[in-house]
């Protein structure tokens, strides 16, 4: 337990304490998360939504005969698939204080930001209840990360 006697106690406690938490990491907590937002995303396809909950625009009736379908933002699947498990196109990368989770599909890009001819449909993102859940698995990461190794003596 540290004794705070003067304030030069209190800077070298709160230095510690500093490089302590700068030390931890947070890898397996982000990896760990990876399957949060592949499954968060395979729900955005099923319910043909962004990740606000705003439906994608319907697609034209010419898009429909084309397809043979009107699953929207599935043709192949190869998008859906790289967004929803780790496939050939999945991006998922972690490092100790990061986190890169996306898609190589090349044509993604437009439909996510949308164009002249083509109606936006958001599908990659994090919405509020995904960023909770991600803070609070980094929350009790920091907690134990900051938590002695030995217990304190006199502490159940």
């Amino acid at each position: 337990m540290a004794e705070i006697i003067d304030l030069s106690d209190w800077e070298r406690w709160w230095a510690d304490l500093n490089a302590q938490f700068h030390a931890i990491n947070y890898e397996a907590t982000l990896l760990s998360f990876m399957g949060v937002l592949e499954t968060a995303h395979a729900g955005f396809f099923q319910r043909a939504s962004s990740p606000s909950g705003a439906p994608w625009p319907k697609l034209s009736p010419v898009t429909i005969a084309r397809k043979g379908h009107d699953t929207i933002l599935v043709e192949t699947g190869r998008l859906r698939a790289s967004l929803s498990r780790r496939g050939r196109d999945a991006i998922r990368e972690t490092t100790h204080r990061g986190l890169i989770f996306g898609t190589e599909v090349p044509y993604s890009i437009f439909h996510q930001t949308g164009g002249a001819r083509l109606p936006q449909r958001e599908h990659v993102g994090m919405n509020e209840p995904l960023v909770e859940i991600l803070m609070l698995d980094l929350a009790d990461a920091t907690i134990a990360g900051l938590m002695p190794a030995q217990p304190i003596v006199g502490t159940p």
